[in-house]
């Protein structure tokens, strides 16, 4: 990759970023954010040069305007946010595929999560033709007259005991 934006978890898990990228990106908030002094011995002396670059003001906006429309804008602190600007200040200058985020502008229509009409027809059970399927009273019948005589509707499931397929099983055990 030419060009790599790295936040403080990289320097923490001493990442390769060299092997990642040819050009290392980051803001001063993330070298202050360092506390380790193992980690600060191992920024003096990286085996690549870190370019230090401060993200415009109109960028930072912009992603803190961004962040509150998808909810993230509470879990960011400053710096990710400037990390997050500064990525997306390089992806402009360099021309890259996503530098015009179609999920950036302002009238944005975001698609809701909602069962389909299908899904929904299935689920009505006011609709009169609601047929409920297996009943959780009748997984385990053992006290009806219908248990007694074994009598078991296969089209419902009706009597039928269930496995529940979470619980855990003996190695070696072949089943039924």
């Amino acid at each position: 990759v030419q060009h790599v934006v790295t936040d403080s978890g990289a320097f923490l898990r001493n990442a390769t970023l060299q092997d990642i990228g040819m050009n290392i990106y980051t803001v001063r908030d993330v070298v202050s954010e360092i506390r380790d002094k193992e980690t600060k011995r191992r920024l003096a002396v990286l085996p690549y040069e870190l370019t230090f670059k401060e993200p415009s003001p109109g960028n930072i906006q912009r992603i803190t305007e961004f962040s509150k429309k998808t909810g993230d804008y509470a879990s960011l602190s400053a710096t990710d946010i400037k990390v997050l600007a500064l990525t997306y200040q390089l992806e402009v200058e360099h021309g890259g595929k996503h530098a015009t985020n179609p999920y950036l502008v302002a009238d944005q229509h975001f698609p809701q999560q909602r069962l389909s009409k299908k899904a929904r027809a299935k689920t009505d059970v006011f609709n009169p033709d609601y047929i409920a399927g297996v009943s959780p009273f009748a997984e385990n019948d053992v006290y009806s007259r219908a248990a007694d005589l074994q009598i078991r509707d296969g089209a419902m499931g009706a009597g039928r005991r269930r496995i529940n397929p979470n619980t855990p099983r003996k190695k070696g055990v072949k089943k039924r």
